[in-house]
């Protein structure tokens, strides 16, 4: 897979990520997190949610062939590693991707069902939430943390990277990791400080991952 492929994927992911911020300081709180309101809200406006879910399952999709190139670029000495955690990194961003998808088709049956049932459909509709293949993020975020601190670690012990770069993919996967606990423990605080973590640090270490892949051909 090409490497500039790879290098204009990280960049938009990074780009993505930008606007997907943007997007999230712009909702109100409670159309965020108020599962009753997030139904409402869609009856009546499904085009902003709907965009967003499209970018982010682009966005998983792009980062498909950076976990390539990076598998190829650290492959030579720690072969059996890479391509294992890389496996992980692409079943993350598979499930990802197609959880968005599944959200796309079946969230305009549900929002019209919530908007025109009684109480007690839509306090049944509510609880269960939009449909989602990994509610608690173990493969989305969990695993693709796991490539992530694995392909960083190596690079900067191989000196792939520069310190603060890979310092900011360890801090970026420590920080999926504290969703996915944040999620299985329902702890709403831990859950904003590793959204905030990585809405600031994602971005960062793709765009840079990016130029680097772009300006260096990997082998």
């Amino acid at each position: 897979m090409s490497t500039r492929l790879a290098a204009a994927s990280a960049i938009l992911i990074g780009l993505f990520d930008v606007l997907l911020v943007i997007y999230v300081v712009a909702v109100p709180q409670g159309q965020r997190y108020e599962m009753g309101q997030i139904f409402v809200n869609y009856a009546e406006n499904p085009l902003t949610m709907n965009v967003a879910w499209i970018v982010l399952t682009l966005t998983s999709l792009l980062a498909l062939p950076v976990v390539f190139a990076m598998s190829r670029w650290l492959r030579s000495a720690y072969g059996e590693l890479v391509q294992s955690v890389s496996l992980l990194a692409l079943l993350g961003y598979g499930v990802s991707a197609a959880s968005f998808l599944t959200m796309l088709g079946q969230m305009p049956d549900l929002a019209a069902a919530y908007v025109a049932g009684d109480r007690a459909t839509q306090g049944t509709i509510a609880a269960f939430g939009p449909p989602q293949l990994d509610p608690y993020n173990v493969l989305v975020l969990g695993a693709v943390g796991v490539w992530l601190f694995v392909v960083n670690w190596l690079a900067l012990r191989e000196q792939k990277l520069s310190p603060w770069h890979a310092g900011i993919g360890l801090l970026l996967a420590i920080s999926m990791w504290m969703a996915v606990l944040a999620a299985v423990l329902r702890l709403e605080l831990l859950d904003t400080v590793a959204a905030g973590a990585g809405a600031l640090l994602a971005p960062i270490w793709f765009v840079v991952m990016g130029r680097r892949l772009w300006r260096q051909r990997v082998a």
